[in-house]
C-alpha cells in the first residue's frame, strides 16, 4: 500500500517538460503536414527578402522537401540560434505584437520542423565569403560546420514524421499533399509577383513565375492563361484607410469547391469565414447551386487593427472592426461585377465559333444554359435511364427501397425544381436534380468493371489546368480512364481531350474535366472510394438540372426509377432527395383537428 501511495504521489508532482518533449508538443500545432513545412519557409524566405524561392518536393512532401532562396541569409554564429524556441529576427525587445508586418514572427517554425525531421539548413550572408550548415535529426543536434553556397538560405528537410506513424496514417494521398503544397506556392506567388516562384514536384516543374511583378502573368501561371485572360480588375476600393483591389472571374468560370477563393491581408494569406463568405455572397444569384467563384482579393489595413497572433500557423487573423472590411470587400466585389455585367449570356458547346462579348464587358459565354441543357435533350435523358432500370437483371433484383419510399403519385410540378407527388400518409416533394442524380448513379455503380460508355469528340479539346491539378493528373489516371476519360498530355502542361464520359455530352469539358480532379485528389487512396467519387461526379453532370421543365410522363418515370433505388433518400453526395410533409402537420398548418 504504502509503494502505491509513493507511486501516485510521484505521479501528481508537477514537473518540467524536457526540450524534446516540448519541442514535439508544440510542432503538433505548427506542422501538421508536408504543406505547413513548405509555409513556414516560403513566408521565412519573404521575410528574408528573398527576390527568387525555389521549392522541391518529393515522395508527396514526406521524403524531401527543399526551400532555397537568395535572400538576406542567417549570421554564422547564430546559426544554432535560429533553431532554439522563440528566437526571431523580426520582432525586437520592445515589439509590438499588435502591430506585426512581417509573415513570421514567433520564432517557432525551425524548431518545430527539427523535432520531426531530419533538417540540414545552409545559408550564407552577402557579405561572408562562405556559408555555414547545421543539421538536426528528430530534435537532436548532429553537425554543424562551414559550407560553400550561394548567398540566401537553403532548408532541406527529408523523412518527415518519420518517427510518428499517428501522423502519418491521417495523411492523405501523394496527390493530395502535393495539392496542398501547391496551393501554398500559389497564393504566395499571386501575393507577391514581384518575387520569382518555382515548384519542382518528384522532378516535374508544376509552377514557375518572373518575378517581374505582372500579377495576370501569375495568374495565368496558377490558373491557366486562358481564366487568366478573363479575370476581371476588381474596382478599388478604399474606405477609411481600408484598401481593396483584386481579380474575380465572370461568374461562369466557376469551381466545384471554394479553393479558388483566396483572400489576402497586408500580403498575408489568410482564413477568415466571414470575410470568405463575403467573396461568395457577392456572386449570389450570378450562379449554379454548388458552384464557388474564383476570386483574389487583397485588402490592406493599417497593422494596428489586424491581430496575426491568434494560431501558431498564422493563417487566422482577427480583425478590430471586421464588419466595415466585409462591407468594403462587398462593395467592390459588387461594383465590379456590375461594371462588366452582360447582355447576352450563350454559348452552344465545344467546337462552336468564337463567344461574342456584348458592350464590351469581359465576360464570356458559360458552356451551357445556367440551369441546364436544353429541354429538348431531357426526355431522352430520363428515357435512357428508365430503359437501363427495367432490364431483366434490375426487375430480378431485391427492392428493399420499398420500405423506406412508398409509392408515389405524381401531382405536378413545382418552380421547375421540385416533383410534387402524393403518398398514403401525405405529401412529398422531390428534387428532380438529386433524385435523377441517384439513379443515374445506382445504374452506372450495377454495371461494375463493365466498359463504360464513352462519347468521342469530333474535335478534340485542349484544357490547360492550374499546376496542382496537373501534377495529380498522373496519380489518377486509371480511375479517369475507367469512367471514360480519354487524354493526352500535350507539352507545356496542356492536355487533350478526345473522349469523355457519354453522361457528360453536352458539358465543357475543361470545366468537367476540372471537378474530376477536385472531387478525386482529395480522395483517400482506397481504388473502390475513388471510382464512387467519380461515378458520383459523372452522375451529378447528367441529371436533370433545377430549372428544367418536365413532362408528366418523364415524372413518372423518375419516380419510379427512384423507388427502385436501394438509397432513394440520398443522392450519392449526402443532400436529401426527397421532404415529406405528414397528413398530420398538414392538418395541423390548417387548424384542422378532425378528419
Amino acid at each position: 500500500m504504502k509503494a502505491k501511495a509513493e507511486t501516485a504521489t510521484s505521479a501528481s508532482r508537477i514537473v518540467q517538460l524536457s526540450e524534446a518533449v516540448a519541442a514535439r508538443i508544440a510542432a503538433g500545432e505548427v506542422i501538421e503536414r508536408p504543406a505547413s513545412i513548405v509555409k513556414e519557409l516560403v513566408e521565412n524566405a519573404i521575410d528574408a527578402a528573398a527576390t527568387r524561392i525555389e521549392i522541391t518536393v518529393g515522395g508527396g512532401g514526406l521524403d524531401l522537401i527543399r526551400v532555397s532562396d537568395d535572400g538576406e541569409g542567417i549570421d554564422p554564429e547564430q546559426i544554432e540560434l535560429a533553431f532554439s524556441r522563440h528566437a526571431t529576427s523580426k520582432l525586437g525587445p520592445a515589439a509590438d505584437v499588435m502591430a506585426i508586418g512581417s509573415l513570421g514572427f514567433r520564432g517557432e517554425a525551425l524548431p518545430s520542423i527539427a523535432a520531426v525531421a531530419d533538417v540540414e539548413l545552409v545559408s550564407r550572408q552577402r557579405r561572408e565569403q562562405g556559408g555555414a550548415a547545421i543539421t538536426y535529426r528528430y530534435g537532436q543536434l548532429a553537425r554543424r560546420g562551414a559550407r560553400a553556397s550561394p548567398p540566401g538560405t537553403t532548408v532541406t528537410v527529408r523523412w518527415l514524421f518519420a518517427h510518428q506513424p499517428a501522423r502519418l496514417k491521417f495523411l492523405r494521398s501523394r496527390a493530395a499533399e502535393y495539392q496542398q503544397i501547391a496551393a501554398v506556392v500559389e497564393h504566395y506567388a499571386i501575393a507577391r509577383p514581384a518575387i520569382a516562384f518555382g515548384l519542382v514536384i518528384d522532378g516535374r516543374s508544376a509552377l514557375s513565375t518572373s518575378g517581374n511583378g505582372d500579377e495576370r502573368q501569375v495568374l495565368a501561371a496558377v490558373y491557366g492563361a486562358d481564366v487568366a485572360r478573363q479575370l476581371m480588375p476588381v474596382t478599388p476600393h478604399e474606405d477609411r484607410a481600408i484598401a481593396v483591389r483584386g481579380w474575380i472571374a465572370p461568374p461562369h468560370l466557376s469551381r466545384s469547391n471554394r479553393q479558388a477563393l483566396s483572400l489576402f491581408i497586408n500580403g498575408r494569406w489568410v482564413q477568415n469565414r466571414r470575410l470568405l463568405f463575403a467573396l461568395g455572397d457577392a456572386f449570389q444569384g450570378l450562379l449554379p447551386r454548388g458552384r464557388h467563384p474564383i476570386a483574389v482579393v487583397i485588402v490592406q489595413i493599417p497593422l494596428e487593427e489586424v491581430d496575426v497572433n491568434v494560431h501558431p500557423t498564422k493563417a487566422e487573423v482577427r480583425l478590430r472592426d471586421e464588419g466595415r472590411v466585409f462591407g468594403a470587400l462587398q462593395r467592390a466585389l459588387r461594383a465590379t461585377l456590375t461594371e462588366h455585367s452582360p447582355a447576352v449570356v450563350f454559348e452552344a458547346g465545344p467546337g462552336t465559333a468564337p463567344p461574342v462579348v456584348a458592350g464590351g464587358a469581359l465576360w464570356a459565354p458559360p458552356a451551357r444554359l445556367i440551369g441546364g441543357s436544353p429541354a429538348s435533350t431531357l426526355s431522352a435523358q430520363v428515357e435512357d435511364t428508365a430503359i437501363e432500370a427495367t432490364t431483366p437483371a434490375t426487375e430480378s433484383a431485391p427492392r428493399p427501397a420499398r420500405e423506406r419510399l412508398p409509392l408515389l403519385r405524381v401531382l405536378g410540378q413545382m418552380g421547375n425544381t421540385y416533383l410534387v407527388c402524393e403518398g398514403p400518409d401525405g405529401m412529398y416533394l422531390l428534387d428532380q436534380h438529386t433524385a435523377h442524380e441517384r439513379v443515374i448513379f445506382d445504374r452506372l455503380l450495377a454495371r461494375g468493371e463493365a466498359s463504360p460508355d464513352v462519347q468521342a469528340l469530333l474535335v478534340p479539346v485542349t484544357v490547360e489546368l492550374s499546376a496542382p491539378r496537373r501534377a495529380a493528373l498522373d496519380d489518377i489516371a486509371a480511375e479517369l480512364a475507367v469512367t471514360g476519360w480519354q487524354i493526352d498530355q500535350l507539352d507545356a502542361g496542356a492536355l487533350l481531350v478526345r473522349a469523355l464520359p457519354a453522361g457528360l455530352v453536352g458539358t465543357d469539358p475543361a470545366q468537367t474535366l476540372e471537378d474530376f480532379l477536385d472531387a478525386l485528389v482529395n480522395e483517400t487512396t482506397m481504388l473502390s472510394e475513388r471510382r464512387a467519387k467519380s461515378l458520383a461526379t459523372i452522375a451529378c453532370h447528367s441529371a436533370v438540372r433545377s430549372g428544367q421543365t418536365m413532362g408528366l410522363d418523364e415524372m413518372r418515370a423518375l419516380v419510379e426509377q427512384l423507388e427502385a433505388s436501394t438509397e432513394p433518400m440520398a443522392c450519392p453526395h449526402g443532400r436529401p432527395t426527397i421532404v415529406h410533409l405528414p397528413v398530420e402537420l398538414l392538418d395541423r398548418q390548417f387548424g384542422r383537428s378532425w378528419r
